[in-house]
């Protein structure tokens, strides 16, 4: 089986796995992959159950994209207008998409959150090339105002951010800096 190139270019990572759960690991990675790079998934077709199988309950899977689904319950968490931290919306997460699969671990949760954070040293696919293009970039939804305490960007933000990106502003590509410089600048 061939995979597709790493999105981050990065290095390739060898991680032990049972040959019994080989076929998941893959099938799982390649969704995980194409969720990454914004393709469109099918949903999987769930294997036929046995005669005598007694049903599954029905739980209902969000579809749309984990930000997308992050940044709706950040929202009626009030992350617009004040910080949340991240462990009480991974908690609020899991309550309202209970058996999602995607962002169910702290670990693929915080980094999508990362990804998506304009000032967070983590955002950096390549930390050797800052400049490389990544999510905080093209699509930019959070701010971090503390340790582990994340706001949504404003409007307002998201406009000064997009117009220092076109600036080629020094500042954005810092490790960490506060937002609100941004806002500083003129029109």
């Amino acid at each position: 089986m061939t995979l597709p190139p790493s999105p981050t270019d990065g290095e390739i990572v060898y991680v032990p796995v049972p040959r019994q759960y080989l076929q998941q690991v893959y099938r799982v990675l390649m969704r995980a992959m194409a969720e990454a790079s914004g393709e469109a998934v099918e949903p999987e077709t769930p294997p036929a159950p046995a005669a005598n199988a007694t049903p599954p309950p029905e739980i209902e899977t969000p579809k749309g994209k984990m930000i997308d689904l992050i940044t709706r319950i950040a929202k009626n968490m009030g992350a617009d207008e004040h910080p949340v931290s991240l462990s009480d919306l991974h908690e609020a997460y899991i309550k309202a998409y209970p058996g999602i699969g995607k962002g169910s671990s702290r670990g693929s949760f915080d980094a999508t959150i990362n990804y998506h954070a304009i000032n967070m040293r983590s955002r950096f696919p390549d930390i050797n090339d800052k400049h490389k293009p990544a999510y905080w970039l093209s699509r930019p939804v959070f701010k971090r105002v503390a340790r582990a305490q994340y706001m949504l960007l404003t409007p307002e933000e998201v406009e000064a951010f997009k117009r220092a990106v076109e600036r080629d502003d020094p500042r954005i590509f810092q490790d960490e800096y506060d937002v609100a410089e941004l806002l500083t600048e003129k029109k």
